[in-house]
This record gives C-alpha cells, sequence and structure tokens, in this order.
C-alpha cells in the first residue's frame, strides 16, 4: 500500500520544545508507512534537531505574519508534494495550514501546544493585552473547525482548548511528549569537571540549570531574582540558563543590578542542553505557564533533582513525588527550595529517582505509535487496532 504522505507545516525548526520534539519523533514513524514532508514558515541558522536527513523539507521563507502569501505558497507545495493530510504545528503555521487545507479539500491535523487563553498566560507581560488576546483566541475559535483532528501534548492543554474554543473533546487525542533515554548521555566525574571548567565554573556547588527560552512566561526573572538570597547562603551556588529570547537584555541588566555577574550566566541557545543536564546538580524550571514542560521532562528523564512552579501540567507531568513544587513567581520560596534540596543529599537521591521512575511514562517511541494511529484515522486507513486503542485513548 502506498504510504501516508503527511505535509508538517510549522513556524520554524530553530531551538524550542514543538521543533525538537517534531525533529525527534520524525525518525521513530513507520518509514514503509509514512512519508514525511517538513515545511517550516522560516528557515535561518542551522534546524535544532536531528530530523534533516533524509526528510523532504520545503521552506517557504516567509514571515510568521504574512498570512496570504503563506496560504498561497503552501498551496503551491501541497500541488508538488500532493500529502494525504497537512499536520500544523504552532499558531501561524496553524492558521495557515488550516487555509490551505480548506482550500486544497485536504484534511488537517492540529497540535496543540499551550495554553495561551488561560489568564496566566498574561501574567507577567504588559504586551500581551486582554484585547490582544481575545482578537486572537476569536480567530482560532473561527477557524478551529477547519482542522479535521486535534493533538493536545497534555490533559490540561485539551481542557484549555474545549473550554476556550470550543473544541469538542472527542476530536482531540492527548499523546504526550516524550523523551529516548539514548539521547541522554552519562558523564563521568572528568567529563564534568570538564563542562564546568568550559562554562568559567570549575569549582561550583551547586551548579543550577534552567533551560527554556526567555520569554515572561519561563519566569526566569524570579529564578535569578532568588539567586541573590541563594548566593548570600550558598556563597559556591552558580545559576546557568540555556536559552534565547526577547527578554535577553532585561536579565542581563537585572543580574548586573543584583551583582550577580559571576553567580549568573545567560548561555544563549545551546545544542548540548543533555551534556549541559548531566553536568548540573540540580534543575529548576520556574514557568508561569506551560503546555507541557519538554526541557522539565528531560531534566526529570536525566536524573536530575528537580524544582518546578505547582502548576496544573506540572503536576501531570511530575507525579506525586518527582519534584519539589512551589507557587509560581515566588522568588523567596525558590530561594528556600534551591538551599533545602542542595543542603540535604538524602532528598536530592530521592528526588533523582523519582525522576528518573516518572520520566519512563513518556517515551519518544509511544507517542509516535499513537502519532501514527491519528494519520491513519485522519487519512483514512484506520485499522480495527487503530479503532480500538483510539476509544480507549480518548
Amino acid at each position: 500500500m502506498k504510504p501516508i504522505t503527511v505535509l508538517h507545516v510549522i513556524d520554524t525548526l530553530q531551538t524550542g520544545g514543538t521543533e525538537s520534539q517534531l525533529l525527534r519523533i520524525l525518525p521513530r514513524l513507520d518509514p514503509g508507512g509514512f512519508r514525511q514532508v517538513l515545511c517550516p514558515l522560516q528557515m535561518t541558522g542551522s534546524p535544532v534537531g536531528v530530523a534533516g536527513d533524509g526528510v523532504e523539507t520545503h521552506p517557504l521563507g516567509l514571515h510568521k505574519n504574512d498570512v496570504l502569501r503563506g496560504v498561497a505558497a503552501l498551496r503551491a507545495i501541497i500541488a508538488r508534494v500532493r500529502p494525504d493530510l497537512l499536520h500544523t504545528h504552532l499558531f501561524a503555521a496553524t492558521l495557515m495550514g488550516r487555509a490551505a487545507g480548506r482550500l486544497s479539500r485536504l484534511p488537517v491535523v492540529t497540535t496543540l501546544v499551550n495554553t495561551p487563553y488561560a489568564p496566566q498566560w498574561r501574567i507577567d507581560d504588559p504586551a500581551l493585552t486582554r484585547w490582544k488576546v481575545e482578537a486572537v483566541r476569536a480567530v482560532d475559535a473561527l477557524t478551529a473547525s477547519w482542522t479535521s483532528w486535534y493533538v493536545a501534548i497534555s490533559e490540561t492543554v485539551k481542557r484549555s482548548a474545549v473550554r476556550h474554543l470550543g473544541i469538542p473533546a472527542d476530536r482531540i487525542t492527548v499523546i504526550p511528549r516524550g523523551v529516548a533515554p539514548e539521547d541522554l548521555p552519562a558523564l563521568s566525574p572528568e567529563e564534568v569537571r570538564q563542562v564546568r571548567q568550559s562554562l568559567g565554573w570549575a569549582d561550583v556547588d551547586p551548579l543550577i540549570l534552567n533551560v527554556g527560552r526567555l520569554v515572561p512566561q519561563k519566569g526566569q526573572r524570579h529564578l535569578i531574582e532568588a539567586m541573590g538570597e541563594v548566593v548570600q547562603r550558598l556563597p559556591r551556588a552558580r545559576l546557568a540558563i540555556a536559552g534565547e529570547g526577547r527578554l535577553h537584555g532585561a536579565l542581563e541588566a537585572q543580574i548586573r543590578a543584583l551583582r550577580l555577574d559571576g553567580a549568573v550566566r545567560l548561555l544563549g541557545d545551546r545544542r548540548d542542553v543533555p551534556v549541559l543536564l548531566a553536568a548540573a546538580d540540580l534543575f529548576v524550571f520556574p514557568s508561569l505557564s506551560e503546555g507541557f514542560g519538554v526541557a522539565f521532562l528531560e531534566a526529570m528523564a536525566a536524573g536530575r533533582p528537580c524544582i518546578a512552579s505547582d502548576l496544573e501540567v506540572v503536576r501531570e507531568v511530575a507525579g506525586s513525588d518527582a519534584a519539589v513544587l512551589v507557587p509560581p513567581m515566588s522568588s523567596g520560596a525558590l530561594a528556600d527550595a534551591i538551599m533545602t534540596v542542595s543542603r540535604d543529599e538524602e532528598t536530592r537521591r530521592r528526588l533523582a529517582e523519582a525522576a528518573r521512575i516518572r520520566a519512563r511514562h513518556f517515551s519518544l517511541a509511544e507517542a509516535a505509535r499513537r502519532l501514527e494511529e491519528v494519520y491513519r484515522r485522519v487519512a483514512g486507513r484506520e485499522t480495527a487496532a487503530d479503532v480500538l486503542v483510539g476509544a480507549a485513548s480518548r
């Protein structure tokens, strides 16, 4: 039987949880049953993932706000590729993909990755006014019926989509993000020392790591504020933040204002996050809102003791005992948790083991298998086994 051709439309292939997950899951899909084609709206720099080899790619070279040109260009790609379905990721790509799919009479699968219309999304971000968010939500809701099927990355995201976009719950399949143990290196003590030395911090205790885009949603300013208190009690504590974004300048200014230049570093985008995780003593995840938290899951899988914001989705990922949870936006609670965990070796050991065990529930291979079921269902090639498994998972 001819493979099902899936055209993936995504804003970009640069660093981000959605981008990295897509590029990691593609090689795990059955190549005999599925032909994967990538169509990023923008293609600058080098892709973040590992799926470039052998994956047909058609970058549009457009700004994500250039909707009309994007729809026209996407329809031209559709005519050339002749896909059986579109799979859209992130908002701009989803808006263009829905329109192009409707005009081309193609089914569309959309992955829902966040909870952008929940009130907490606007916290700490003056650029996101209520009217702007409502305008985007109205467009999203108006075109939501143009998507044939939805994949939500968490139960939290599914509930939000049902509530804020009116999407029927039975048209959403929850497929959590996943990790692959083989992607996580184990470092020797000497290799850990070398990594820390490369950061300029040979004599560090503890080395705290955060990974995420530098945007208000990720809450790094509260973590930096917490470090002002931490270094007073733990003078050798150091914080490394891997990621890039529009708050880079503001966070650098905050670091200088708090005189933390020697204790906190913004590392920018990094391609060696698994190595940084292996070298870290502690992972802190101070987000104000999340759809899942891939960086958090990767830290758990690496066996790092984790401190995270007490969010609904964090509880969904971490379970009952795989992380220390603190109120969002509380630098004081973050500082207390960092100091408590850093000083207690038994707590660190228990958290690390619980995190590893919990992370095993989130497999990339299983996510790929369930995504294949969705593709077969939408393309009209559903098997009897797919029907049974799909009914059980919804």
